[in-house]
């Protein structure tokens, strides 16, 4: 038997999800996450076309990607928006408890970005003091500036950028709109990043 109760914010609130629920939620969180580290540290020693002599300027490298990726992440992500809210408020928040049922996706998300975020400091400071990076930055495609780590921790960052995303879904999902029009600022560091 549901107990239906109205929380302050006026949405509905029913039965609080199973173990089974918040466990297959957590579990499809975490398949996403894994997508997005597949891709994100994707191994460039895969593509045998990229050099490692530190002489040479390697060729464009499998990591960077045009204009495109962004353009339609950002699209995609933008138009799911009203899509996730209509769907949340007129079916997922009348069914179940959605602060319960992300509780540990949401523990998933934050311990991810904390870790992913220690590895990119981690990695940069290592290329500045150990790897001979240079402090200033540099626009050669050779030699320390591209063979240090510093480049690959840049990626990564600027992936994690579109891992965030689920930032806004989490707000949507928990009825937190208010914090969603806040949060999306971010949305144009993506194109600024990839054109700098």
């Amino acid at each position: 038997m549901s107990t239906i109760s109205s929380s302050s914010s006026g949405r509905c609130s029913s039965n609080e999800p199973s173990m089974a629920a918040r466990y297959t939620t957590a579990s499809l969180f975490t398949a996403l996450l894994s997508t997005w580290t597949y891709y994100a540290f994707h191994p460039p020693s895969q593509n045998n076309s990229i050099s490692t002599n530190d002489d040479e300027a390697p060729p464009p490298m499998m990591m960077i990607h045009g204009p495109l990726t962004p353009l339609l992440l950002t699209t995609l992500y933008l138009t799911s928006l009203p899509i996730l809210k209509y769907v949340t408020t007129h079916y997922l928040d009348k069914r179940y408890d959605m602060k319960t049922l992300l509780i540990e996706s949401m523990i998933i998300y934050n311990i991810a970005q904390v870790l992913f975020n220690a590895w990119m400091v981690y990695t940069i400071c290592i290329a500045l003091l150990y790897n001979g990076h240079p402090f200033m930055g540099s626009r050669e495609l050779y030699g320390p500036a591209i063979h240090s780590g510093a480049t690959r921790a840049v990626y990564v960052h600027y992936c994690d950028k579109y891992l965030e995303f689920v930032d806004t879904y989490f707000m949507i999902l928990r009825g937190k709109m208010d914090q969603v029009i806040q949060y999306n600022y971010g949305v144009s560091t993506r194109f600024i990043f990839h054109v700098y």
